[in-house]
Parts: structure tokens; sequence; C-alpha cells
């Protein structure tokens, strides 16, 4: 649907599963310019993500590689609610103070 953001590696886009309309985000990371030995590790990782259980961590939902274009795909659940950058940006511009328990609340979740 749209690119949500790029890293030195890859892309993240907002995208819409056919099969149910459910939306996600959709990280592309691209290893055309890395060994075999740093994609081997982040498919573990992508492994061991999809096993994990936490409140702050995000749940991989699939995750797939195209051996031809040597991408990895993992399907994440999206956030719509912005990151903390923006949203201390648009408290500032609002005038708003954070509270104490926000400030809190957000930095248990880092």
């Amino acid at each position: 649907l749209k690119v949500l953001g790029r890293g030195a590696t890859g892309t993240v886009y907002k995208a819409r599963r056919a099969r149910d309309e459910q939306t996600f985000a959709l990280k592309e990371i691209n290893f055309k310019r890395m060994s075999e030995k740093v994609l081997a590790e982040a498919e573990m990782e992508a492994d061991l993500l999809g096993k994990l259980r936490w409140p702050t961590v995000l749940t991989l939902v699939d995750s797939w590689r195209s051996e031809a274009d040597r991408i990895v795909y993992l399907l994440l659940p999206i956030l719509d609610g912005g990151n903390l950058d923006e949203r201390m940006i648009h408290a500032k511009e609002e005038q708003k103070k954070l509270g104490e328990a926000q400030i809190l609340e957000w930095y248990s979740q880092a």
C-alpha cells in the first residue's frame, strides 16, 4: 500500500494480505551485498522472533526468502500509532507536556 520506512538493508511497507485483506508491516531485507553468513544469521533471528512472545516485542507472523532476488521478507503486525519521535514532535507542536506516566510507559517498552 505504501512505504513506511527505509533503512540500510531494506524497506518496510504497509501491505494488505490478499486472502483476508488484513493489513501488516512487510519488511523487505535485501541481502544482495551481504555474505551467506549474514543471511543465515538473519534467518535465525527471524526464526527466533517467530517463537518469542513478549509484550513489547512484535510477533513475527510469517517469513520467506526469495533466492533469486536474495531478499528476506518478514510479515509483522502493523502498529499505526507512529513512532516515538513523531509522537514527541506532535506533543511539542501542540504545546502539550508529556506526563510522567506516559514517559514511563514508553520507556518500559524500549
